[in-house]
């Protein structure tokens, strides 16, 4: 049961990584005048969609302990 709260840590640490990381690079893309490529922004939204899954594993892992 430790070890599913352990999981969902992981997981909203990822979240915020990779929510820091994409608008960091959205930011310099703009600064820089260079247009996000539709391959780079689904990048970060499945990175995103990752950290939530990684989420929700470790919650259901708790409510089914």
């Amino acid at each position: 049961m430790e070890y599913s709260a352990y999981i969902q840590y992981i997981g909203w640490i990822l979240m915020a990584f990779w929510l820091f990381l994409s608008s960091a690079d959205e930011a310099y893309c703009e600064w820089k005048g260079i247009v996000l490529s539709k391959k780079r922004k689904m990048f970060w939204k499945g990175m995103f969609l990752l950290s939530v899954i990684i989420i929700l594993g470790g919650h259901f892992l708790i409510t089914e302990v």
